[in-house]
Order: structure tokens, then C-alpha cells, then sequence
């Protein structure tokens, strides 16, 4: 049996820009067209950040969201 190579899911990105600086908005799809996967990204790399821990949270909402939404 040959098995199919993993797939690589197809996404969109879009800058967006607020009073904290430019976030980004990510948002993945797989072979079909479904949403297997978002999240916000922001440059503020300082993991002690309010902003950052702000942002982790809105992305895992997001995704739990999406699996929802594919009855995951």
C-alpha cells in the first residue's frame, strides 16, 4: 500500500495594524478548502508581555473555535 505524503495546508495572512503595533492574523487551510488552524501573531517576543499572553489567548480561542466548527 502506498501512503499519501502528508499535506501541506494552504493559508492567508493579514496585517493589521492597531495601537499596540502590527499584528498579524494567520489563518490555515487544508487540501479541501476547511480551516484547520489559526493564530494572531504580534512582534513582541517578551513572554512576560500582557499583550503577548493576551494575543496566545485569542489564537488557542480561535483554534479551539475551529476545531468546533470541524467537530473535533
Amino acid at each position: 500500500m502506498i501512503s499519501k505524503p502528508p499535506s501541506r495546508s494552504h493559508g492567508l495572512s493579514q496585517k493589521v495594524l492597531t495601537n499596540f503595533g502590527s499584528m498579524h492574523i494567520h489563518f490555515h487551510f487544508d487540501d479541501e478548502g476547511r480551516p484547520v488552524g489559526g493564530w494572531i501573531s504580534h512582534k513582541n517576543k517578551d513572554p512576560d508581555s500582557q499583550i503577548v499572553g493576551l494575543i496566545e489567548s485569542l489564537s488557542e480561542g480561535l483554534n479551539d473555535v475551529i476545531k468546533s466548527a470541524r467537530g473535533e
